[in-house]
């Protein structure tokens, strides 16, 4: 069965921003969400939440909020991004996930300051700041995408590939980068991430779609990529059997030299 509401979002004509959420059985996540968009100075922004037709209540919360929303079963949480986006209006668009929340009361309308075909900073995770790399880092996601605002017009007709079950937001985001004419970093926190998301549950997987992403759009030569996916798995075991020593490598990465 599925249930449809479209309701008024914050400001119904032309909106600056389209947030999207996606959510499946999660509603103390999503009401986190939600409380983080209604405390935004800036309210030039339409809420778009794509539910995976959950049994928890959601539909009767959702139907309470102005948000636009859909619940349905879908194929993945791709499938529901691709949703998301077909019903986006807004200059810019951002994916802001169940248990996701802006980080301040004051993130949109920093954000609204800049022109840019994509606009992005940091993210908390926990206690951690996750800090954004140089768009031209290749071997995972440049940044969390909590924390980054497509331009629509730059979107387009792009959709999220179903067959990368993981890692379809980096070959999303590598094929925006290529259309994107302005690039603007802003130096900080923008959003907190729930912790224990898809892609750290199915670690193993998303390795797996990126190098296959990596090898058939020729994003490096075969020998690079293999020594990627090596230091990846490196990197996994080293979180996993030793994270004091793997946090405090993290701790001395520099190559954060970012395009403003």
């Amino acid at each position: 069965m599925t249930s449809v509401m479209m309701t008024k979002a914050s400001n119904p004509s032309f909106p600056h921003f389209s947030i999207i959420t996606i959510c499946l059985n999660n509603i103390e996540g999503l009401k986190r969400t939600h409380k983080s968009l209604i405390g935004q100075s800036y309210t030039s922004y339409e809420w778009i939440v794509i539910d995976g037709a959950s049994n928890d209540g959601t539909s009767e919360y959702l139907a309470e909020t102005g948000a636009v929303w859909l619940s349905e079963k879908d194929k993945g949480l791709y499938d529901a991004m691709n949703k998301g986006l077909d019903r986006a209006s807004g200059s810019y668009v951002l994916f802001l996930n169940a248990g996701d929340a802006l980080y301040d009361s004051g993130v949109l309308q920093e954000v609204s300051k800049f022109d840019a075909d994509i606009i992005y900073g940091d993210a908390l995770e926990m206690t951690r700041v996750k800090y954004a790399n140089d768009p031209s880092y290749i071997d995972a996601l440049f940044a969390c995408h909590q924390s980054i605002y497509y331009k629509r017009h730059t979107i387009g007709s792009l959709r999220y590939d179903l067959r990368y079950v993981i890692a379809a937001d980096y070959l999303f985001t590598y094929e925006c980068l290529g259309r994107a004419k302005s690039l603007r970093y802003m130096p900080k926190v923008l959003s907190e991430v729930e912790p224990n998301g898809l892609s750290q549950k199915r670690a193993k997987q998303g390795r797996m779609d990126l190098y296959a992403i990596r090898e058939k759009y020729n994003i490096c030569s075969g020998l690079s990529n293999k020594s990627i996916f090596m230091k990846q798995c490196v990197s996994a075991a080293l979180k996993l059997y030793a994270p004091a020593l793997y946090w405090a490598l993290k701790s001395f990465k520099k190559n954060r030299t970012l395009r403003a």
